[in-house]
């Protein structure tokens, strides 16, 4: 409820700056709890990168608002939702096969991909930023007469 609320509140040429600060938030989160020695450490960690995953959850639907011709922000969305459905789906799988590739005891490969996908998005987050990717459409007056 937060996060809709803040974005409720920036600029839309704005939105991506928070998948930045989820991002980056979740990628050193994760890492902490990769690293660290203590088991509450690690749990300390992920609890926190689920915070800022949080963060990112609610700019998607507003992103597509903003990106998506207003006639297909309905079919954009069921698109964008169908395909982080299925690699959500997927990446447990994908993350267990890294766990199992690397020694079973050792969960650092299978995170490690985790942090590569916000590593990405952040990325992606910093070039719509600085190309307005996501600036506000431009709506034609429609003529009352």
């Amino acid at each position: 409820m937060l996060n809709g609320y803040i974005i409720d509140r920036i600029s839309p040429k704005r939105v991506s700056m928070l998948f930045v600060v989820g991002g980056l938030g979740t990628a050193i989160s994760i890492s902490i709890a990769i690293y660290a020695a203590s088991p509450v450490t690690s749990a300390i960690g992920l609890i926190v990168a689920n915070l800022f995953w949080g963060i990112q959850g609610p700019a998607i639907p507003s992103i597509v608002q903003y990106a998506s011709p207003d006639k297909s922000v309905g079919s954009t969305y069921g698109i964008v939702n169908g395909v982080g459905n299925l690699v959500s789906a997927l990446m447990p799988t994908v993350m267990g096969a890294m766990i199992a590739g690397n020694g079973a005891e050792s969960f650092s490969a299978g995170f490690s991909l985790l942090i590569g996908t916000q590593v990405l998005t952040v990325i992606c987050a910093i070039v719509a930023l600085k190309g307005n990717v996501f600036a506000p459409k431009k709506t034609q007056a429609v003529d009352q007469q």
